[in-house]
């Protein structure tokens, strides 16, 4: 039970580090849709984000899979575009 216990609390600090990671990057994202509105440029850019896509799935780990790296970046996607409004 020690070891499920240590694994467990692994999990909890790895789930804070993603949360954090998540929230500087809707951090980023706002400086850059500020900057976009700025210069009048369409916030979306769906080329950039399947350039993003590519790039994450030619370096995913194992055992993530292609289908599972664009889950996952969808969700964070969508977690930062409150912060582009």
């Amino acid at each position: 039970m020690r070891e499920l216990e240590a694994l467990r609390q692994r999990i909890d600090a790895l789930d804070e580090q993603v949360l954090a990671l998540v929230a500087e990057r809707a951090r980023v994202v706002a400086s850059i849709a500020a900057l976009k509105r700025a210069e009048g440029v369409p916030l979306k850019d769906p080329a950039r984000e399947r350039e993003i896509l590519g790039r994450l799935q030619a370096r995913r780990p194992d055992p993530l899979t292609e289908e599972t790296v664009a889950a996952l970046l969808q969700a964070i996607l969508g977690a930062c575009l409150p912060a582009a409004r």
